[in-house]
């Protein structure tokens, strides 16, 4: 498993994207991704690694998962502390005691072809949270467009102005 964290726009408390590479006999088998609209780096880390052992297959077999992630390597193979984040530790763990796993740090952005397929997924995830986002903020715009319209609409039917024609269609900007 190659996850890869991040590619977050304005983390900590902004848009995030994780992504992960599943490998069997080093063949892909599968990519996964996701993303948060607040979160921090930490997070998009943690769900990465999380995010590929939900779909990873149960076996007897071992798995290895290589991140640049020295934050979770180190916590799952040196013992750090687990003070944030601890609904996702909890998760991990989970697995951690079900499932045979070994963690490897490998270096981040230096040519290993699975840990930049990752990358790529991590920032593609975060990318369509931000579209989602802007796209909802467009439509509460017209929403919100379209209520005064109708407010203004209906003022003007009730008051009515003397001498004047009523157009059908008001644009309010």
């Amino acid at each position: 498993i190659e996850p890869e964290p991040g590619s977050g726009r304005g983390i900590p408390g902004g848009i995030g994207g994780w992504g992960a590479v599943l490998l069997a006999y080093g063949n892909v088998i599968r990519t996964v991704s996701g993303g948060e609209l607040s979160t921090t780096n930490s997070r998009m880390e943690l769900l990465g690694v999380i995010g590929a052992l939900r779909v990873c297959p149960r076996s007897s077999e071992g798995i290895i998962v290589y991140s640049d992630s020295q934050y979770i390597v180190s916590t799952v193979n040196k013992g750090w502390a687990r003070n944030k984040n601890t609904d996702l530790w909890d998760e991990l763990q989970f697995y951690l005691d079900s499932m045979k796993i070994d963690f490897v740090w490998v270096k981040g952005h230096n040519g290993n072809t699975y840990n930049e397929v990752a990358n790529e997924l991590a920032t593609s995830a975060s990318a369509k949270m931000k579209e989602y986002v802007m796209q909802n903020k467009k439509d509460r715009r017209a929403e919100k467009r379209e209520r005064r319209r109708r407010r203004l609409e209906a003022s003007l039917k009730i008051t009515g102005v003397p001498g004047e024609q009523r157009s059908d269609s008001l644009e309010v900007s």
